[in-house]
């Protein structure tokens, strides 16, 4: 009777096997095909006409071509329309303090950490001539509160540039608005 159980598993497991494999074999097919199918379509060719249909029109400073006209000393001009508008917009530079606000809170929070971190580290030093370790120093109490809140700022920091961040995504500004001029 064992024999027959154990004989009935291993076909089972045989089974999956080769259930499994036909499956791979089925994906590798579909693979297969898809590349012939992409290699049997004549690549797409690009005339002149489709590039001048498609090209914007002459912009202010700009050629009849629509190239930007050169400067004196060789270069082209970059200024464009769009960003002509966006000096314009009143939101740019409300994003812009914004974005410098957010920076500026987390770096003063990870610097304000980092020193709180160093004082405590020092008090702790197992080098210390008095209290090794900080042991019955009562000026490490006060430096762990402090690192503490100094921790909970960082956090607050970081979770006010998240929302910041995902803000500016949900808003879909322009990414150079958040630039720095």
């Amino acid at each position: 009777m064992r024999a027959i159980a154990l004989a009935l598993v291993a076909s089972l497991a045989a089974g999956a096997a080769v259930a499994e494999s036909l499956g791979e074999y089925a994906a590798r097919e579909k693979q297969r095909k898809e590349r012939e199918r992409d290699a049997a379509r004549p690549p797409r060719v690009f005339t002149d006409d489709d590039l001048k249909k498609d090209k914007p029109p002459a912009t202010e400073g700009g050629n009849a071509a629509g190239a930007p006209e050169a400067t004196s000393s060789g270069e082209t001009g970059t200024s464009s329309v769009g960003d002509r508008a966006d000096e314009a917009n009143p939101q740019k530079g409300e994003w812009q303090q914004r974005a410098k606000a957010t920076a500026q809170e987390l770096a003063e929070a990870k610097a304000a950490l980092a020193k709180v971190q160093a004082r405590l580290d020092q008090l702790k030093s197992p080098f210390r001539a008095t209290n090794p370790y900080g042991h019955g120093n009562p000026e490490v109490p006060v430096a762990e509160q402090e690192l503490a809140q100094v921790q909970q700022r960082l956090a607050e920091a970081e979770k006010a540039r998240a929302d910041f961040d995902r803000e500016v995504a949900e808003s879909r500004i322009p990414s150079r608005w958040l630039q720095e001029p």
